[in-house]
């Protein structure tokens, strides 16, 4: 499928397998919505959308209306799909539906990212709190720091049990948490509950951000649940130096 970007720029959109179909329509529309250079604020039809991505109408329309309860889309007898003005990344990043790299370049920058893996085989007790484990519990822990213009912007810290894997993490991972249970977990995460709140730097936290001592930034803290599962799959532990990005959140009426 072939489109045009907001910069001019011709976008393939790749024909996606049979694996989880609603969900993979949903994940290409919605990189389609992000990039698509559309005169009137339109996606095609579901017909058409069925045709490019090789998946059958009531797949495309599964993905539709997912999005249209996100909030993403519009759908309207007679008028088509729009695309909402308000549909741009920085309104996504609190629904881990675009990528920090994706934020930070769109605030002009230019993003990278550095990734160290580490086994722990005892949690510090807050985290086992959360996850509703024993302490001496193995679990992986995933650190990222996304870099702006090779400043330190945002830390990531994943913090994956054993158990909630159906192997071992090699050194290559998605960018996704998502996408990493999608492919290896023992179930996909359905869904995740955030926590936001602004602190105040510690030392450990403006050296790893490059602020001053009790400098201002946002933590947030993600419990990522499986469905039918009452205590988390996962954690993330999010810093976040609001100098470089902002998260924007939409409210609609019921």
């Amino acid at each position: 499928m072939t489109s045009k970007s907001r910069s001019g720029d011709t976008v393939e959109v790749e024909r996606i397998d049979r694996t989880s179909l609603a969900r993979r329509a949903r994940e290409v529309i919605l990189d389609l919505i992000l990039t698509l250079d559309s005169a009137d604020g339109r996606l095609p039809p579901e017909g058409v959308l069925a045709e490019q991505l090789g998946v059958s109408r009531t797949t495309v329309r599964a993905a539709l209306q997912s999005l249209q309860q996100d909030g993403f889309i519009t759908r309207r007898r007679g008028a088509g799909t729009i695309i909402n003005r308000y549909v741009v990344p920085s309104r996504l990043g609190l629904h881990r539906l675009v990528g920090f790299s994706t934020l930070l370049a769109e605030a002009g920058h230019l993003p990278s990212v550095e990734v160290h893996l580490r086994v722990d085989e005892a949690l510090p007790l807050d985290w086992a709190v959360r996850l509703d484990m024993q302490p001496h519990a193995k679990a992986y822990v995933v650190e990222k720091l996304f870099l702006a213009d090779g400043l330190p912007a945002i830390s990531l810290t994943d913090v994956i049990p054993h158990e909630s894997l159906r192997g071992r993490l090699g050194s290559e991972m998605p960018d996704s948490i998502f996408e990493l249970f999608h492919r290896s977990g023992t179930q996909p995460i359905d869904h995740a509950v955030v926590e936001l709140a602004p602190r105040n730097a510690s030392a450990a936290v403006a050296t790893r951000l490059g602020l001053k001592p009790g400098a201002a930034y946002l933590a947030l803290v993600e419990s990522h649940y499986a469905a039918g599962r009452t205590a988390p799959v996962a954690l993330s532990l999010i810093d976040v130096n609001d100098a470089y990005v902002r998260f924007d959140v939409v409210r609609r009426a019921a």
